[in-house]
């Protein structure tokens, strides 16, 4: 399961490629405005993708640490010793 999910994380991260923001010169007749804010909104967007990407990072990365804790509980608990009643289980 961990293998599956450290699998889906790879293909996640590398298929996904970031925004590229072209800056082209105004001109007098965009009021030397428009590729400001084209440039802008397209940084927005690729500030909202690598968000979107480092949140779900985070989702998968706590999963799997839930998945090893518990793995180790499971096997501490299949180590524990059997108590049997009526036997002192405080011997040396």
């Amino acid at each position: 399961m961990r293998t599956l999910l450290a699998t889906l994380l790879l293909v996640a991260t590398t298929g996904a490629a970031s925004a590229y923001c072209v800056s082209v010169p105004d001109d007098q007749s965009t009021g030397y405005v428009r590729n400001n804010l084209k440039k802008t909104i397209c940084l927005n967007n690729e500030l909202a993708q690598d968000t979107a990407q480092k949140n779900w990072e985070v989702k998968v990365d706590t999963a799997l640490s839930q998945l090893d804790r518990a793995f180790v509980a499971d096997k501490l608990e299949a180590i524990k010793p059997v108590q049997v009643p009526g036997v002192n289980s405080t011997w040396p």
